[in-house]
């Protein structure tokens, strides 16, 4: 009771103190993983130990989480996970969520940044398939109770808890138009990608920030990119459009029946054996880092000047590498090479990713459309008589097809591109950087003639509309 409390407490400190050096210790970790930065003391899946060296470690996760740990187990056999997942083999998309899966160990041992990689189409083409197809790697491919694939129908502070305590192995989030508010997805790929939780206060001082090295697996009808105006986060989504089992027909529909059963029965064995290989070819390690140096450095050359691409490159290398273990391991080689595909994909979609391009773009349209309330291009009444647009003139565009640039009233450009979500700042940062922007000393608008009056704009160059 409150009037014996205090001694009691005080009999038990007394206790422990007297003998501290006979009471039996146990090393305990509050994440599953790599236990250590550089990998020495092993990794922990679910409870299953696969250690390089020293005693038992046990799992303690935080209050509310004991229930995640439960699905990373296997079920099945080898063979008949091979088996199942045959559909995968000539369809890219499908292969590709295997080479990212069974990839989240690797970026430790690579020493490789956080990614995403986002399925995205219309419903009911087999977005949720290829995440099944990825969570069989680790554990039961399930959305329900007891497995490891979850719905973005969470808060932010449980997705940044479960990233933290999952740590080393792949957060799986299906369906983006189920998160309550658009932010929060902005915000979840903002920090996954940064790789470490918010700083929160504690009544005894500060709460331990979870932190991460991780891939994220996600889908929704939409790109999750759509969801971010943030240029540095766009450039960690390796965005992958389209139907992952391919058109709709019945042969698709039977191949993604027979995912969903077989993978349901048979599951959690590719990730062990890829954790027992890394765990026993610790020695290895330079040499695994070499070759993923040499890919990377391959797909940045071939990136060219594409500076997203070249960003991108890093993370393709990382599924490049995955892939070359996976199959030495037994994993029968795919009909078509994903990493054609997905790397095609990236050199295509990677203009989603440069905010400054993509703004450009959306500005000139606007243009283009609203051509008449230029000063140059307007229209005029019989006599000649220039006729005031009814929004006002929107800048200069001479109408002779020699024109050397777009001027737009910043007030204009900045509103519509506020409207349309940009960051501002950034874009027109990037505008300067590239020299698509006609400056004037320290100011980024330039005075220009308007119906006979002078007014400073934003001058856009013909090369950079070009």
């Amino acid at each position: 009771s409150s009037r014996n409390a205090s001694n009691l407490v005080q009999y038990l400190c007394d206790f422990e103190a007297a003998n501290i050096e006979k009471l039996p210790t146990d090393k305990t970790t509050r994440h599953m993983g790599w236990q250590d930065s550089d990998g020495s003391a092993g990794f922990l899946l679910g409870q299953k130990q696969f250690h390089l060296e020293g005693d038992k470690v046990n799992l303690v996760p935080d209050d509310g989480l004991e229930q995640l740990a439960k699905g990373w187990t296997t079920d099945g056999t080898w063979d008949g996970w091979i088996r199942s997942i045959e559909p995968a083999l000539s369809r890219p998309m499908l292969m590709l969520a295997l080479y990212a899966s069974a990839a989240t160990p690797l970026l430790r041992v690579l020493d490789a940044p956080n990614f995403i990689v986002d399925w995205s189409g219309e419903t009911s083409r087999g977005k949720t398939t290829a995440l099944r197809v990825a969570a069989s790697v680790w554990g039961c491919p399930d959305e329900r109770s007891g497995g490891i694939m979850y719905s973005w129908d969470a808060t932010r502070v449980w997705i940044e808890q479960s990233a933290g305590f999952m740590h080393s192995l792949p957060l799986i989030l299906d369906d983006t138009k189920r998160a309550r508010y658009k932010q929060t997805v902005s915000q979840v790929l903002y920090d996954f990608a940064f790789g470490q939780g918010r700083g929160r206060g504690a009544p005894n001082g500060v709460r331990a920030q979870a932190s991460w090295r991780s891939i994220l697996l996600t889908t929704g009808e939409a790109p999750a990119t759509g969801f971010s105006e943030d240029a540095g986060t766009r450039a960690r989504v390796i965005s992958l459009k389209g139907s992952p089992l391919g058109a709709q027909s019945v042969e698709n529909a039977q191949a993604a029946m027979g995912l969903k059963h077989g993978l349901m029965n048979n599951h959690g064995h590719l990730g062990c054996r890829m954790i027992d290989y890394l765990v026993s070819n610790r020695h290895n390690w330079d040499q695994i880092k070499q070759q993923y140096h040499e890919r990377r450095d391959s797909y940045v050359e071939s990136a060219g000047d594409d500076g997203v691409a070249a960003r991108l490159a890093v993370y393709v290398a990382v599924l490049d590498v995955s892939a070359s273990i996976m199959h030495s391991l037994g994993v029968p080689e795919p009909q078509v090479d994903p990493m054609s595909v997905v790397w095609s994909t990236v050199l295509d979609g990677s203009l989603d990713a440069d905010r400054p391009t993509e703004a450009l773009r959306d500005l000139i349209g606007w243009a283009v459309a609203n051509q008449t309330r230029f000063w140059g291009r307007h229209e005029t009444d019989k006599l000649g008589t220039p006729n005031l647009p009814s929004g006002g003139w929107a800048g200069q565009w001479k109408k002779f097809d020699d024109w050397e640039s777009i001027s737009i009233l910043p007030a204009i450009a900045k509103d519509l591109l506020r409207r349309w979500d940009y960051d501002l700042n950034s874009v027109l940062e990037g505008w300067v950087r590239r020299g698509w922007l006609q400056t004037n000393g320290r100011s980024r608008t330039w005075p220009v003639s308007i119906d006979g009056q002078r007014a400073r704009c934003m001058v856009l160059k013909r090369e950079a509309a070009e």
